[in-house]
């Protein structure tokens, strides 16, 4: 995980985010930054290997309760 911060016009949210409460992703050289658009001062960034890896985790329901 890097700091790099992307720039404010970069972030986007899903289109499935009607509540308000988001999470907002940016992608950036090298990797992708990841903030809840409620405290966008936390950031999270990935490398794009990581990343790829978490979203098919997420996919395919690894973290299903």
């Amino acid at each position: 995980m890097g700091h790099a911060k992307p720039t404010t016009s970069a972030w986007r949210k899903s289109s499935r985010c009607d509540s308000g409460y988001c999470l907002e992703v940016a992608w950036r050289t090298g990797g992708v930054a990841v903030r809840d658009n409620t405290v966008p001062e936390v950031q999270l960034s990935f490398d794009r290997t990581s990343w790829a890896e978490l979203v098919q985790s997420i996919r395919s329901d690894q973290f299903v309760r």
